[in-house]
């Protein structure tokens, strides 16, 4: 009797995608599919949330990955919990990006330290590289974000915004508890898991060459400061 696979969900939220971004992701699934499908039972899940014009992939992709569509924009958080509430049977999930802004390798590294018992929580930590390709208003919320985590939130694995995450399935209760419904779900996410003495690791990706790290507007940053002060606010020493 063969070994039975460790199954393995790969999230991804999507909103108003390019073609050149739905065309890189089909070209990542099929990697990961190449690279690790022999090793993992593997599902892929896409978070339409509420994007303009519905996405379409191509036909090939129909049977491997599933679309979950919201009608209207919820945020990433919501996108992410409604893909995870959308899995009937796992062990391990992996959200993030759309367009897997780190190379595929880091990946594949940060489930293995779940499967393997290393961690139950594996955290992309990114890289003064990563750091210096931001856009300034990206710069200024980052560096406020690790300010908060760190030093007033005492959050030990304090880059939360990352992007990658992997999540052995007996920990995702934590993501699902979180209220945000923005990006800013990753600091309650982290907070509440650390604060329960989940094994928390730090694994420190790299940028994927090809890919373009787009700036955020000063409405979304006032938005994001505002419910970081609820997040702070809410915290439970």
């Amino acid at each position: 009797m063969s070994e039975q696979k460790t199954k393995l969900s790969i999230i991804t939220p999507a909103f108003n995608p390019s073609q050149i971004e739905v065309d890189m992701y089909c070209t990542c699934v099929r990697q990961i599919i190449a690279t690790i499908g022999q090793l993992y039972d593997l599902s892929f899940i896409v978070v339409d949330d509420g994007s303009t014009n519905e996405i379409v992939l191509p036909k090939a992709f129909v049977e491997n990955i599933t679309v979950i569509r919201h009608e209207t924009n919820r945020g990433k958080g919501e996108a992410i919990k409604t893909g995870i509430k959308n899995i009937q049977i796992t062990d391990i999930v992996v959200y993030t990006d759309f367009d897997f802004p780190y190379i595929l390798e880091n990946l594949y590294d940060m489930v293995s330290l779940v499967e393997h018992k290393k961690a139950e929580i594996v955290v992309a930590k990114r890289s003064k590289f990563y750091f210096s390709k931001l856009p300034i208003q990206r710069k200024i919320i980052s560096k406020l974000l690790l300010f908060v985590n760190r030093y007033l939130m005492g959050i030990q694995h304090y880059d939360t915004q990352g992007g990658l995450k992997a999540v052995h399935v007996k920990q995702v209760g934590y993501l699902l508890s979180t209220k945000s419904t923005g990006f800013l779900f990753e600091i309650e996410f982290i907070y509440g898991a650390q604060k329960a003495g989940v094994n928390i690791v730090d694994y420190e990706v790299a940028l994927r060459e090809d890919v373009l790290i787009p700036s955020i507007s000063w409405e979304s940053i006032i938005k994001n400061i505002r419910a970081l002060f609820v997040i702070l606010l809410n915290r439970k020493d």
